[in-house]
């Protein structure tokens, strides 16, 4: 039997493909590059099959940086299955899984009604604004986009349509919510980061299918704000953005008060027509996933605040230096997360100075 009759290692191979590292004096004599990788791959077929995977081995392994990388995410993934575990699929897992970090609930809670607190927005004067027909909304919408816009699948009715592979799937919506949903989904949205990470060859399909959703719906709800930055939004599009903000805002404290305080969907459906502009079936759409998905609907406002505060420290640290497209890269590495991506921040400012 040859060393790549296990299929797993053989698309490993294909998959990691790389050139070798050039070691410096120190490493050539106390690190060697890529011992461990088929163990790392052999670890992975179990983790995707559902077997145990040992964290304690999968640290001892010396890996090279392309290895490594993809360990750390390994591990990420491993503490959430972890804590499931510890605590019989409880929410604090869930938090973490979409989140990558530890919360305790009642402060997600109230980090959801502070946000909402600071957002100024006329939500009166946009909930008296009619809703288009699937027509109207995808005639406005289609001239506002290189994506093609097309109306959702009747399986995805229970959804709220959303990117998929450079297409905007639309549900009938008020104008004044077009031109945000285009920015979430297209660019500088989904579509943009999936261009980006479509740009780094040689990682293995593993990573590109596990990034954090703090990081997938995190970049698109922040490239929301990058849109408004630019001037993209116009006259109602402008209060149509801040409505949006409110409305992820609103997901937290939703989210949280449901699987934490013990909310019914009548007091959640409440909270969302009191601070928010949806229409009944854009709030029974969302109830319908904080149902099927506890912890997801965080992922929004979470992501996008810690995406703020990396790129503020790092203009605060670069000043003229700070590029947005470099950060862009950073971002959208496959098998991101926000703690690797806070390293990632750390080591591109050295390098930049």
């Amino acid at each position: 039997m040859g060393p790549l009759s296990d299929p797993m290692l053989l698309l490993w191979s294909l998959a990691c493909t790389r050139p070798a590292a050039v070691p410096t004096a120190a490493a050539e004599l106390i690190f060697l590059p890529g011992v461990g990788s088929r163990d790392l791959a052999g670890a992975i077929g179990r983790y995707e099959r559902g077997d145990p995977v040992d964290p304690l081995l999968l640290q001892g392994w010396v890996l090279d940086d392309h290895d490594a990388r993809i360990r750390t995410r390994m591990l990420e993934l491993l503490a959430v299955d972890a804590q499931r575990r510890d605590c019989d699929d409880c929410y604090e897992a869930a938090i973490l899984d979409y989140t990558d970090k530890r919360w305790d609930p009642d402060d997600l809670h109230q980090l959801g009604l502070d946000t909402l607190d600071a957002i100024d927005v006329d939500l009166e004067a946009l909930r008296s604004r009619p809703v288009l027909s699937q027509e109207a909304t995808l005639t406005l919408a289609r001239p506002l986009t290189d994506c093609p816009v097309v109306e959702p699948a009747p399986a995805a009715l229970g959804a709220n349509g959303g990117y998929r592979r450079g297409t905007v799937a639309l549900h009938p919506t008020p104008a004044h919510r077009i031109p945000t949903t285009l920015a979430h989904e297209c660019d500088p949205g989904h579509h943009t980061a999936e261009e980006v990470g479509a740009t780094f060859e040689g990682w293995p399909l593993f990573l590109h299918q596990h990034s954090s959703p703090a990081i997938v719906e995190g970049w698109a709800h922040y490239a929301e704000q990058l849109a408004f930055e630019e001037g993209a939004f116009e006259g109602v599009a402008v209060q149509g953005y801040h409505a949006a903000r409110a409305w992820r805002a609103a997901r937290v404290v939703v989210d949280t008060g449901m699987h934490h305080l013990g909310w019914t969907d009548d007091e959640a459906r409440a909270f969302y027509q009191e601070h928010t502009a949806l229409d009944d079936a854009a709030i029974a759409r969302d109830l319908a996933r904080h149902r099927r998905t506890p912890g997801a609907l965080l992922s929004y406002t979470l992501g996008a605040l810690e995406l703020q505060r990396l790129r503020a420290h790092a203009e605060a640290e670069l000043g003229e230096r700070f590029e947005l497209n470099p950060f862009l890269i950073l971002v959208h590495h496959p098998g991101q997360s926000l703690p690797q991506l806070a390293a990632d921040v750390d080591r591109w400012i050295l390098e930049q100075r």
